[in-house]
């Protein structure tokens, strides 16, 4: 007898296994009626938002050839401020980009020139 129970708990330790598995799986899977719930929300947030006057409603109201190039996509321009012992490079904002000594600048004048697209 005991024989048999041994042999037969492995068994019974699998069905179960099985069995708490396709539980967890029907847990996590939602009922037709929430997903029904959930499909009329969506659709009824759809409804409420609505386009400003003058917005596209749909991607496809919108032109693509009235979008013009912004200046973000043009190369920056810089500008340079030569001081007593220093040199400074600004940007199109005026916020300091770069900084460094009169002595550096002057000795590695061509690579600055080239690096911030700077004209003489």
């Amino acid at each position: 007898m005991k024989k048999v129970i041994f042999l037969s708990l492995p068994f019974l330790l699998i069905g179960l296994t099985f069995a708490a598995m396709f539980e967890v799986k029907r847990a996590d899977t939602p009922y037709s009626q929430e997903t029904k719930q959930v499909e009329e929300y969506i659709e009824e947030a759809a409804e409420s938002v609505k386009p400003a006057d003058g917005a596209a409603a749909t991607i496809e109201e919108v032109d693509m050839g009235s979008i013009q190039q912004t200046s973000a996509n043009d190369e920056p321009s810089y500008s340079v401020e030569k001081q007593k012992d220093s040199v400074s490079v600004f940007d199109d904002q005026d916020n300091k980009i770069f900084e460094t000594t009169l002595e550096d600048w002057n000795k590695n004048k061509d690579y600055y020139h080239e690096k911030y697209r700077i004209e003489e």
